[in-house]
């Protein structure tokens, strides 16, 4: 006897998968969606309204104080646990009067922190572009999960809660602290710090630590200046990775600064494994090559790098940026990276112009890279250059697994600078500052797997090429065919460090810094929220 087979349509076939799939699967299907697409899944069924709204719930991201406000009726008189589903959360208190006005400050209110710390489970805060109570410490001391907190661009109370309040952060079992362009205001006390958030990094248990290095925080974490209580205080001693945002001012002496560093990374960087430094390092500043000794990953611009490169720290990944804009060449620097790192395995370097000279150069310097980036801004190789590579150049690297040679358009924005979507209207600078050249539209090579191709009788080992901003190629398998798809910019994570030497030049206005933090001083929080408007 003959069967019929019935063919099911697109709805009928969700439906069957909706009875015969367990919930733990639809689960773990929907915690790969993005936002959006977890959106649209609660609106098709009751069934996986209740299964998707949990993965939705996990991260919450809030960039404005209004959308805060409009969900706070969502978690009232709840009678399920879904208060126990968020893991992570981001605030950002920015508020518009109209919609053509720039965003201003706005007040992290009572009904906020309530909010917070009636999610039992929180491991991840990260609040941004918002004024800050003193009652803040209290708050987070009631957050018994939390693992990570970031606090970028904030301005903060003079006066906290209570001393004691502040001291007791050192009892916070975080694990990833960032702490980056924050502004206090009220006076600057002697012999003692008056940023009362620096105490946040006295938590023994932070492993990755992102911190301004300016003159408050460097006497705090050279333990030349006391605590907000007058009294010393302890570091952590295991971090493995750490990020310096450096604010130095040209006009101070360097030795303070120098003096600073050095006491803080014989202090906290026995165990540090990766280094990133983003602003500009004097040059005068030297380490000793006894401090950082287990650095493996270094990233930073000419300066940073020559400064804290040294043959007897193990280094073998290496990010450079802003080479040409700081009296180097390109070909002097590789020449003096190899003297020291002629074994590196990776070289990632950001540049203005192409020049085939670099990889003459490379290949002359290096003895055996695995993970070769040439990203440049202007100028683009040929199409010979391309297959020529290979032969001429890449064969010489048996162990390559990665090439990037592309053109972008412009600078990216580092991972600590994403809340610059927003634009500061503090104070404008009398001399209009130079603006990087930006390609107004993505480099696209014809016929790139082609191209590409050509290099497999050289490079067996290759595994990734980008020549182009949009695109990436890559196989599996020596034998393997190229796959050309488009470059999906990943999520940078709170264990990931981004070293991609793009992102390592920080945009932030530094005389607009440093006007913020020398007013603050004479300045309520009611002035200097109007002057952010």
């Amino acid at each position: 006897m003959a069967t019929s087979i019935r063919l099911l349509s697109s709805q009928d076939m969700v439906a069957y998968m909706a009875q015969r799939l367990s919930n733990e699967y639809w689960i773990l299907i929907f915690e790969q969606l993005d936002p959006t697409d977890l959106f649209n899944v609660l609106l098709t069924c009751h069934k996986f309204y209740k299964l998707a709204l949990r993965p939705l719930y996990r991260s919450l991201r809030f960039m404005d104080l209004n959308h805060f406000q409009q969900n706070l009726s969502f978690w009232q008189n709840r009678s399920d646990n879904i208060v126990e589903v968020p893991t992570s959360m981001t605030l950002c208190a920015l508020t518009r009067s109209r919609s053509d006005a720039p965003p201003s400050y706005g007040r992290m209110r009572s009904e906020v922190w309530n909010r917070v710390t009636s999610f039992p489970n929180l491991q991840a805060l990260e609040i941004c572009a918002s004024s800050i109570p003193g009652t803040f410490y209290r708050t987070l001391q009631t957050l018994h999960q939390l693992k990570r907190l970031s606090l970028v661009d904030n301005i903060f109370d003079s006066n906290p809660e209570s001393v004691e309040s502040v001291i007791e952060v050192a009892g916070l079992q975080l694990t990833h602290l960032t702490l980056l362009g924050n502004v206090i205001l009220g006076n600057r006390q002697q012999g003692r710090t008056r940023c009362h958030y620096l105490h946040l990094v006295t938590c023994p248990t932070i492993r990755v630590l992102r911190v301004d290095w300016e003159n408050e925080s460097a006497g705090f974490l050279s333990r030349r200046l006391a605590g907000y209580d007058g009294e010393p205080f302890d570091l952590p001693q295991n971090i493995v990775s750490l990020e310096l945002s450096l604010k130095v001012n040209s006009s101070a002496p360097t030795t303070p600064h120098e003096t600073a560093l050095c006491a803080f990374l014989a202090h906290c960087g026995r165990h540090v494994t990766k280094l990133k430094t983003v602003g500009q390092l004097d040059t005068h500043i030297r380490v000793p090559p006894d401090l950082l000794p287990n650095l493996e990953y270094l990233g930073g611009n000419a300066w940073a790098t020559m400064t804290f490169l040294h043959s007897d720290r193990p280094i073998h990944h290496l990010h450079v940026c802003d080479i040409e804009h700081q009296g180097q060449s390109t070909i002097d620097l590789l020449y003096n990276i190899s003297r020291m790192k002629p074994k590196l395995r990776t070289l990632d370097i950001f540049i203005s112009t192409w020049d085939i000279e670099i990889l003459h150069a490379i290949t002359q310097l290096f003895d055996d890279l695995y993970d070769l980036r040439i990203k440049f801004l202007r100028e683009t190789p040929g199409e010979d250059d391309l297959v020529g590579l290979g032969s001429q150049f890449l064969e010489k690297y048996p162990h390559l697994s990665r090439a990037q040679i592309c053109r972008l358009r412009s600078r990216h924005l580092s991972y600590t600078r994403r809340y610059k979507w927003y634009k500061r209207h503090l104070l404008a600078s009398s001399s209009p500052r130079p603006k990087a050249p930006v390609c107004q539209t993505p480099q696209t090579i014809a016929h790139a797997v082609s191209l590409v191709k050509a290099w497999n009788r050289n490079c067996k080992q290759l595994r990734e090429v980008r020549l182009e901003e949009t695109h990436v190629m890559r196989r599996a398998t020596e034998n393997d065919t190229w796959c050309r798809r488009p470059l999906e910019r990943s999520s940078v994570s709170w264990e990931d460090m981004e070293l991609e030497s793009e992102c390592l030049l920080e945009p932030r206005e530094h005389f607009e810094w440093q006007f913020l933090d020398v007013i603050a001083e004479t300045l309520t929080a009611a002035d200097l929220l109007i002057l952010t408007v």
